[in-house]
């Protein structure tokens, strides 16, 4: 539904670089939607949207319907449209105001033979600190194509081979700059031709977005490779000091210093032994003297065996993983 819905957008509209929660993004659909008819799977996909030099916001949601199509009543709706198909779509084009600001919006919802409804909703709320006018990012039409797609509905058959959603970062919050778009996609250049022999991945290194807090970047995969499935998370983020004291020991870390001023510190941890699910968390993190930092994880659910540090490091230290 993701493919589907990025696919449906208009040729000259930019999803806003954000985290992966605001990419337009859904995440799976918990359990049998279509049988769970008393709980109504669903799932949302939320994303800034710029179309020229405005910019405003959609949200998509689809779920199973578990109540009746609503009738259809003035001044709650524009307009009711009746498909050959036997979808029906209501259409709404209104505004709202709160403590005198206010937003226009737009909807469309589509009640699909298969049981799903389709929502979708574009405001001309733009992203803080943007700096652009705001403006609706799509007509009601458009929207009406979008709840349309037959892609974009409970029932519809997932291609085979097709990846699962990116994963959520780890949560970080970093009081370094914001990074822009611009830099993350000159570091996922770096990030692809990183070799990493024997290692499988469900998706490629190189697609950094914004993490959910911070000011850093991120990406978080799934290493596939037998007997050592576990996650592998990427956080890059500016501004950092230079950790103090290096060449000491604590715990299970360790830290040293480079001839060039960088800091490398290793970390591991394993859970309590009293732990429901051992788990076992390897951490590489490299400071450069620019005040870049690039922290690597591993982690994974006992007895799969994590990344190992030598890999971690080649990847933290990359010198093309600076601000350039």
């Amino acid at each position: 539904m993701t493919q589907a819905l990025h696919d449906g957008l208009p040729g000259d509209i930019e999803i806003a670089f954000a985290p992966v929660t605001r990419s337009l993004v859904f995440q799976p659909i918990n359990g049998d939607a279509t049988q769970n008819k008393g709980f109504g799977g669903w799932t949302t996909a939320n994303a800034t949207l710029a179309r020229g030099d405005r910019e405003g916001a959609l949200s998509v949601t689809v779920r199973q319907a578990t109540k009746p199509i609503p009738p259809c009543v003035a001044g709650e709706l524009d307009e009711r449209r009746h498909l050959p198909d036997g979808t029906i779509v209501d259409t709404d084009d209104t505004w709202y105001e709160i403590e005198g600001v206010r937003t226009l919006t737009r909807d469309a919802i589509a009640y699909l033979p298969d049981g799903s409804v389709a929502h979708a909703n574009a405001t001309d709320q733009a992203a803080q600190g943007s700096g652009r006018p705001r403006a609706v990012p799509l007509t009601i039409d458009e929207l009406v194509a979008l709840v349309t797609d037959p892609e974009l509905r409970i029932s519809a058959p997932v291609a085979p081979g097709t990846s699962s959603p990116p994963k959520v970062c780890l949560p970080f919050s970093k009081s370094g700059a914001v990074i822009d778009q611009a830099q993350a996609r000159r570091w996922d250049a770096v990030l692809a031709q990183i070799p990493l022999d024997g290692v499988t991945l469900d998706r490629p290194l190189g697609a950094l977005l914004q993490g959910e807090r911070g000011g850093g970047v991120c990406q978080a995969v799934q290493v596939t490779t037998p007997g050592r499935q576990s996650r592998l998370a990427i956080v890059i983020s500016t501004e950092q000091p230079l950790p103090q004291e290096p060449d000491t020991s604590s715990y299970d870390g360790a830290r040293r210093r480079l001839p060039d001023g960088t800091v490398v510190e290793t970390h591991e941890e394993r859970s309590a032994a009293l732990a429901s699910t051992p788990r076992t968390d390897r951490t590489v993190t490299v400071t450069r003297p620019s005040g870049t930092q690039i922290e690597i994880f591993s982690f994974a659910d006992a007895p799969a065996e994590l990344l190992p540090l030598a890999l971690l490091e080649e990847i933290a230290l990359n010198p093309g993983l600076d601000v350039s």
